[in-house]
């Protein structure tokens, strides 16, 4: 009866986790996502150019890589929630400098805080992880995804309507959109502070008093579990960041070379939006009764068709295209978003869930950052097509990976 009594316990906690996530995502996502719809063309009014926007992102995201080593680390010995506060809080405050920010250096600085403020996320994942049963985990990651998109669909709407108030003015638009990511963002990060608690049992909180070579000895373990593991998934998360990173100036691309219009890019980001929300049902249900497989090679099919239509539409006739392109392509990310994570939290025992998740997010940062770099250069001096070219050919083989790997859904219960 104790025992029943202590497994309700863990259980409310747990949930309690889920919904704190569930609301302080609800309330920031909508702010950050509008942030995003015209941020290339923020940094085009900027007088930045698209090589110069690549390398922003690519500094980024290897400053974010770098950071999830130790994130991971300290996720696995002094718990989730204490990271997850104090780093929510920092992020929050970073949005201040993007407002105010008037050319590349300072973009760049703001970029590099705010990726060494988010090796919270190994901490993330793995609180959510902690907090699913795995017989429930596609559900679950579905009923994570799904309320969080739902509050992101608006996040086109909001950009567009920022962008009227200021009578089509990008800057001004843009400069007040993080204005409200830093007030939305105070909100979730004291709603973290409030609910959330820690998933990983106190004995198996360590003191961090090991020495550096230790340190890199435990990841060198956990590395050979991954790769033993999870090798066919890092391949295909290689392949597919690798064809993202070169395809990561797809607004630039769509605004200024196939000349889509502002208003139409947002109605196309929010039907993207719409698309992931209504397949994220079904998929869910699916990685649960049909297994991970299946769905994950639909996915695959689907980020391959994408990149095809991105690369072969016209120039000022592009917009059929580009709600095509966008309604596939939201298949191929509500995979990366459920499908994906359900199999690796499947595979990852919880003492090394957080050093796992940042080796995993390691190999596809890396892989996305220089590819980016490339793509950033094949744009600027062999011409914007080129990239999506490249990316649409590269992207074929992450098929044949989908298809060889493992169902995990039949593995014994934890």
């Amino acid at each position: 009866m104790l025992d029943d009594q202590n497994e309700s316990s863990v259980e409310r906690i747990y949930w309690r986790n889920v919904i704190a996530m569930i609301i302080s995502w609800t309330v920031w996502i909508p702010f950050q996502s509008a942030c995003w719809i015209y941020f290339q063309a923020f940094l085009k009014e900027l007088h930045i150019t698209p090589f110069q926007i690549a390398l922003i992102s690519f500094t980024g995201t290897i400053t974010l890589a770098l950071m999830r080593i130790p994130g991971g680390y300290l996720t696995d010995k002094v718990g989730r929630r204490k990271i997850i506060i104090i780093l929510t809080y920092i992020v929050v405050f970073d949005y201040l400098i993007y407002a105010y920010a008037s050319n590349f250096q300072v973009v760049l600085i703001a970029t590099l805080i705010s990726s060494l403020a988010l090796l919270y996320q190994p901490a993330l994942s793995a609180i959510v992880a902690d907090s699913l049963p795995k017989t429930k985990r596609g559900k679950g990651y579905l009923l994570v995804n799904t309320l969080t998109s739902l509050a992101s669909i608006a996040s086109p709407l909001i950009a567009l309507w920022a962008l009227e108030i200021f009578n089509g003015n990008i800057l001004s638009a843009q400069r007040y959109l993080y204005i409200l990511a830093f007030g939305s963002g105070m909100i979730a990060a004291i709603v973290r502070t409030i609910l959330l608690q820690e998933t990983l049992a106190r004995n198996k909180i360590d003191a961090i008093r090991e020495p550096f070579r230790e340190i890199l000895s435990g990841y060198f373990d956990v590395s050979k579990f991954v790769v033993r593991k999870l090798r066919n998934i890092i391949i295909l998360n290689l392949i597919i960041s690798f064809t993202l990173g070169l395809t990561y100036l797809s607004q630039y691309y769509t605004l200024y070379y196939l000349l889509v219009p502002p208003d139409i890019w947002s109605i196309a980001v929010l039907v993207s939006n719409i698309t992931f929300f209504i397949i994220s049902f079904p998929l869910g249900f699916l990685t649960d009764k049909i297994g991970r497989r299946i769905p994950l090679v639909f996915g695959t099919i689907s980020v391959s068709i994408q990149l095809w239509l991105m690369a072969l539409a016209p120039i000022g006739k592009a917009i059929p295209f580009l709600y095509t392109w966008s309604i596939i392509g939201a298949v191929g990310w509500a995979v990366s978003s459920i499908v994906i994570p359900a199999i690796e939290a499947d595979l990852l025992p919880i003492e090394i869930r957080g050093r796992a998740y940042a080796i995993l997010s390691l190999f596809w940062d890396f892989s996305f950052a220089f590819s980016q770099i490339i793509g950033g250069f094949l744009y600027e001096n062999y011409g914007a097509r080129i990239p999506f070219l490249v990316a649409s050919i590269m992207v074929v083989p992450s098929i044949y990976f989908s298809i060889t790997i493992k169902e995990t859904l039949k593995l014994k219960k934890e």
